[in-house]
C-alpha cells in the first residue's frame, strides 16, 4: 500500500511537471506571437516628399539650413535626373511607378488619346482611370494589405484597378503647407491597426514662384526658405513621434530654366491648317496628331523649313532613344516639335512664364532635381551618383518588402551599397 501510494505520488508529480512544461511552452509561443505582432505593428514607415520644381543647384544658390543639416545624415544623390519631358505629371508618375511615361501613360501634362478620343488634363485620372496604365506604389501597397496615405500627389485620386489609398486628400492648392505636414504626422500617430506604412506629400510653392518670378528672384528665394522651414518642422515632428523608426525620402521632379522675352515662338504662324491635325501646345513641345501619313510628312517638312534654330522636329520613327517613347500607341504623337532651350511656344492665352521646364533634360544641369534619403534603413553621410527617377519606386517597394512588382524600368539595386 505504501509502495502504491509512492508510485501514484511519483506519477502525479511527473504529470504535473509535464503540464507545467507544456503550459510554459504555450506561454513562450504566446510571447513569440505577441512579439511578432509588435514587430508587424512597428514596421518602419516610408515617407516620400516631393518639392515640385526644386532644382538641384538651388541647394547652393539659396540658404537651406534644414535641408543641409538633413543631408549630412542622409544618402544624397549628386543629381536626380528627370525623364522626358521634364514636366510635373510625367515625372511624378515615373517616381511612384518606376516606369517611363510610355508605360505609365501620362506622357505630358496635356496630350491626346486616339483610342479614348479624349484630351488629358491635369488630374483627369480621377474621372477616367484608364489614363493610368501602371500601378503606383500606393496601389501595390494596398494590394499587399499595407495602408497608404497621400496628401496631394499627381493622380493620387485615380482608382487604379479600383483601388485608392487608405487615406487620400482631394487636391486643393490653397491648403496651407503646414496643414499638410500636420496631417502627415496625425496619420502616423494613428493606432497601429490604422496607421499607414507608406505616406506621400507634395509641395508646389517653389515651382510656382519659379514660373511666375524666375530664377534668381526674391520671390523664389522666399519660397525656398519656406519649404526649407517646412522640412525642418517635418523632420522634428517625425523624430518626436517615431524616434529613429522611419525612412524619409525627399525628391523633386525637375529643375527650372530661365526664359527670355524674345525667345517666344509664334507657332501658329508656322502651322498650315488645324483641320488636318490635332495640336497640343505643351509650352516646350508641340504634340501633333496628324490625320494621316501624308499630313505627317507635309507638316514635318513645313516645320523643318521654318525651324531657324528654335526647335527640332521629330517623328515617331526618330524619337531619341533616351526618351523611351519607342513604342507607338494611341497617345504617341506623329510629330513632336521640341523647343530648344530657352525657347517656348506662345500660349493661346495666358502669360508667358519667367522660367519653365519640360525640355529634354539630358546634360542640362538647371533641370536636375534633388534626392535626399534619411532614416533607419539608409547609411548616413553617403553620396550616390546621378540616377533617373524611375529607380525611386523600386527602392520604396524594397523598403516596404514588396517583392513581386514586375515590368519596372528602374531598379533598387543601385541603392544596395547605401542601405543599412
Amino acid at each position: 500500500m505504501t509502495k502504491l501510494t509512492w508510485a501514484n505520488s511519483l506519477f502525479i508529480s511527473i504529470f504535473i511537471n509535464i503540464l507545467s512544461f507544456n503550459a510554459h511552452a504555450v506561454n513562450i509561443n504566446d510571447k513569440i506571437t505577441d512579439n511578432t505582432l509588435v514587430k508587424k505593428q512597428t514596421k518602419t514607415p516610408v515617407i516620400l516628399i516631393s518639392i515640385d520644381g526644386f532644382a538641384q543647384n538651388y541647394l547652393t544658390q539659396y540658404p537651406t539650413p534644414n535641408l543641409h543639416k538633413l543631408m549630412q545624415k542622409s544618402l544624397v544623390a549628386k543629381a536626380l535626373l528627370p525623364i522626358y519631358p521634364s514636366k510635373t505629371f510625367p515625372n511624378h508618375l515615373s517616381i511612384v511607378t518606376g516606369v517611363y511615361p510610355d508605360k505609365h501613360g501620362i506622357i505630358h501634362n496635356k496630350f491626346y488619346d486616339r483610342k479614348l478620343n479624349e484630351f488629358y488634363h491635369l488630374g483627369a485620372g480621377k474621372e477616367q482611370p484608364k489614363w493610368l496604365k501602371a500601378k503606383p506604389v500606393w496601389t501595390l501597397a494596398e494590394e499587399h494589405n499595407i495602408k497608404s496615405a497621400i496628401y496631394f500627389w499627381p493622380e493620387s485620386e485615380a482608382k487604379v484597378d479600383g483601388v485608392l489609398p487608405t487615406y487620400v486628400m482631394p487636391y486643393n492648392k490653397k491648403t496651407p503647407n503646414l496643414t499638410r505636414v500636420n496631417k502627415i504626422i496625425s496619420w502616423l500617430s494613428l493606432p497601429a491597426d490604422q496607421r499607414p506604412q507608406f505616406v506621400a506629400g507634395y509641395f508646389s510653392i517653389v515651382d510656382t514662384a519659379g514660373h511666375h518670378f524666375g530664377r534668381g528672384s526674391e520671390e523664389l528665394a522666399q519660397a525656398v526658405r519656406k519649404v526649407d522651414d517646412l522640412i525642418g518642422v517635418l523632420v522634428t515632428k517625425l523624430t518626436q513621434k517615431l524616434g529613429d523608426n522611419f525612412d524619409l525620402i525627399i525628391v523633386s521632379d525637375h529643375g527650372m530654366v530661365q526664359i527670355l522675352d524674345n525667345k517666344v515662338i509664334n507657332w501658329q504662324d508656322k502651322f498650315v491648317s488645324d483641320s488636318a491635325a490635332t495640336v497640343i501646345n505643351g509650352e516646350t513641345q508641340l504634340l501633333i496628331y496628324a490625320k494621316n501619313a501624308a499630313v505627317t510628312t507635309a507638316l514635318k517638312q513645313h516645320f523643318s523649313d521654318k525651324a531657324q534654330g528654335q526647335y527640332q522636329v521629330f517623328t515617331q520613327a526618330n524619337f531619341p532613344e533616351h526618351w523611351h517613347w519607342l513604342e507607338k500607341n494611341s497617345r504617341t504623337p506623329d510629330l513632336i516639335i521640341d523647343a530648344n532651350i530657352p525657347y517656348v511656344f506662345k500660349p493661346q492665352k495666358g502669360d508667358i512664364h519667367k522660367a519653365t521646364h519640360g525640355y529634354d533634360a539630358i546634360n542640362i544641369s538647371d533641370l536636375n532635381a534633388i534626392f535626399i534619403a534619411y532614416g533607419k534603413n539608409f547609411k548616413a553621410g553617403q553620396t550616390i551618383n546621378a540616377f533617373e527617377n524611375v529607380n525611386i519606386a523600386p527602392l520604396i517597394l524594397h523598403l516596404l518588402n514588396i517583392t513581386d512588382a514586375d515590368n519596372l524600368d528602374g531598379s533598387f539595386a543601385i541603392f544596395l551599397p547605401y542601405l543599412q
